[in-house]
Parts: structure tokens; sequence; C-alpha cells
């Protein structure tokens, strides 16, 4: 960016010209273009010649140093992250391993807050910044996994007599978890005795991510058979 070269060099200053030239002695505009674009890969070695523009004989020159720095490689990233529904997971949540880590809605977006809630099957675009030069945008796909409550008959009967207990009840589900209520958040050991009309409340994990909704059982404990056809 060279838009500030001028006032740099000679202030307000009225009647005064500006003559530029490169490290291959080539003559630029004046004032130089914006943005400015080097011909040698490392920068460029600017000699600048300062004037009264009625008497050429009467200057100063001085040296402007533009170098180039490399373009930071890319963030560490894992390209597919997933996301448990209830973390209710925003930009911060996202696994990036760099520097003054900034993200994008597209490769040529807009910048996103950090603060903004990711959305399920969205990808984003993570750069990092290094010595004030920022890199190349990696996408990163988000999958915000919403785990299915476990399935099973919703009564279940067994023997008074059995002492039946959570681990007993059949239910189709991985990495069980039962509760009193469906809104408890201390989960019941699996040894946990049955009682006669109570219900119980399982849910099922899987990927880390626990499920919301919560499978109803209601128990019934047999106490009397009655025998026929005697």
């Amino acid at each position: 960016d060279t838009s500030n070269i001028n006032s740099l060099l000679i202030g307000n200053k009225q009647n005064i010209t500006l003559e530029f030239k490169n490290s291959n002695g080539k003559v630029l505009p004046s004032p130089l273009p914006n943005p400015y674009t080097n011909t040698n890969v490392g920068g460029d070695l600017i000699t600048v010649r300062c004037f009264y523009t009625n008497n050429p004989n009467c200057f100063v020159e001085t040296n402007i140093s533009f170098n180039t720095l490399p373009k930071p490689i890319q963030p560490t990233v894992n390209s597919s992250q997933t996301f448990c529904i209830q973390e209710n997971a925003t930009i911060n949540n996202l696994s990036i391993i760099g520097q003054n880590i900034k993200c994008y809605d597209a490769t040529g977006g807009n910048l996103i807050p950090n603060t903004t809630v990711l959305i399920n099957g969205t990808t984003y675009y993570a750069s990092q910044t290094i010595n004030g030069c920022e890199s190349l945008r990696i996408p990163v796909l988000v999958n915000i996994q919403n785990t299915s409550a476990p399935t099973g008959s919703s009564i279940q009967s067994f023997c008074a007599t059995q002492n039946a207990t959570l681990k007993e009840i059949q239910v189709t589900g991985t990495d069980l978890k039962w509760y009193a209520t469906k809104t408890s958040t201390n989960a019941l050991t699996t040894s946990t005795l049955l009682v006669d009309g109570d219900k119980y409340y399982a849910t099922q994990t899987i990927n880390g991510c626990e499920s919301v909704d919560r499978f109803e059982v209601t128990i019934s404990l047999i106490s009397t058979l009655n025998a026929n056809n005697y």
C-alpha cells in the first residue's frame, strides 16, 4: 500500500516533485502505483529524488525498502469436525492450530465473528496471520450430531421375585444411560432395582454425543400368577 508515501516524504509542502526509480534504475510513475507490485522476489529498493518543481537541480534523495515476506502456510486443522448438538458450538470451538486465526464463510468470502454458531453441513474457511501476512484459507466441514434416542418396548414386565434391575430392561442402543426423570442430570447405576409402575428414561451415546431425547420405559412387576385348568 503506497497511498501514504508522498505525505510521509513531503508532508503538505507545495511545488515539490517526487521521482521514483526501482532497483534496476527504471523510472516509476509518480505517485507510485497503488498497490505497488515489486519486480524482485524479495522486495525492491526504491530511490526517491525530491526536488523543487521549478528547480530540478535542487534535490535530495532517499531510499524506500519494500520487503516481501513469504505468504504463511495454512493453519493445521482437521478437514471435518463433529460437535454434539447440545454443545451449541461456535467458531471458537473449532480445533485449529495456528496464529491469529480468522474464519470466513467462503474462500473469498466474509470474515465471521468467533461467536457465530456452527451450522450442520456448513464448510468454514480458516486462515492464520504471521507478521501481518495472512495465509491462504483452508476448508473445515462441520457436522452437528443429533444422536437419536434408543428404541425398545415402552412397557416391560418382570417377575417381582426376579429382583430385576435396569440391566434387565431390553433396549436397543449404544452406551446406554438411565435416568429417573426426563430432565434429570444424574444417571442411575445399572444395578438400580426396578420399582413397579415407575418410569425410567434411557439415552444412548454415539461418537461421544449423548441423545437429547430419552426413551421412556414403564415397569410392571408381576407378583401373582394365577394357575388355571387345575
